[in-house]
């Protein structure tokens, strides 16, 4: 885990709107995942913002060109946090002046918990109207004390867990579902843990479809590691809408964690009209 907050910044599709703005900001579940339920993020999570910036300047060429800042306060107003802010430059090949952002702050387990206040900053480069130039967001967040959890949650497309992806895919593809577990307890003698992850399928009602949940055991975690990364291997047999439930037990401390995520499976040979 680490001790500080990142950030980085990429930029994806771009679509129309008529003035500058920042709209649907949200907390996800990994860069490309839904949304989170609120705002309170686990010490050693990652805090993934999405968020749309509209009406941006395109050139002649169907570029845009805009800065994001971010800057973070904590209670007291005292700015804990305020990276280099991220220039970004676009060719809107789909047209419009629409953009959606996507930014990451890692925070560390020895961090204060507490309320923050979260201050994003966007500056279209090519406005010349000054009024157009130039739009705030705030957000507060809280970081909530560690416990047993699972953390870091996001479905990737490849094992190694570089490569992000929304949670959806094409009937016949392989996904992985990627976080880590932490807060377990540690038996007396050895100081071991003892953890077992599961990951249930459920249609969109809420059952189960899988005949059994995929397990991970962890049976004997050695001193000095602080978390158990995990990894489940998601082959899309069928289209259809899902929930991917993660289920963490810390068997020696008889606690639970669950986390739950969307899954929609479409089949890319289908005819559409």
């Amino acid at each position: 885990m680490t001790a500080s907050l990142l950030v980085w910044v990429a930029a994806a599709t771009v679509l129309q709107s008529d003035r500058l703005a920042v709209v649907n900001l949200r907390a996800t579940f990994g860069e490309l995942g839904p949304a989170r339920p609120d705002w309170k993020i686990p010490l050693g999570d990652a805090l993934h913002i999405a968020f749309d910036v509209t009406g941006l300047t395109t050139d002649l060429a169907g570029r845009i060109r805009y800065r994001v800042r971010l800057e973070v306060e904590n209670s007291r107003g005292e700015r804990v946090f305020a990276p280099e802010p991220g220039e970004v430059e676009l060719l809107a090949v789909l047209g419009g002046n629409r953009a959606r952002e996507n930014l990451v702050m890692l925070t560390g387990l020895e961090q204060s918990p507490g309320n923050y206040r979260l201050k994003l900053t966007v500056t279209d480069l090519q406005a010349r109207d000054s009024g157009r130039r130039e739009v705030v967001a705030m957000q507060d967040f809280t970081l909530v004390p560690p416990d047993f959890n699972i953390l870091r949650v996001q479905v990737t497309s490849d094992q190694a867990g570089q490569k992000p992806v929304p949670p959806l895919g094409g009937a016949g593809q392989t996904l992985f579902v990627q976080g880590v577990v932490v807060g377990f307890q540690r038996d007396t003698q050895k100081r071991h843990g003892s953890v077992l992850v599961e990951l249930f399928i459920q249609d969109e009602t809420g059952k189960t479809v899988s005949a059994r949940p995929v397990p991970l055991q962890f049976p004997a975690i050695p001193p000095g590691l602080d978390y158990v990364p995990i990894r489940f291997d998601l082959p899309l047999t069928r289209p259809g809408s899902f929930r991917l439930v993660l289920k963490a037990t810390d068997l020696l401390g008889k606690k639970t964690a669950t986390v739950t995520l969307p899954l929609l499976v479409h089949d890319p040979l289908e005819r559409r009209p």
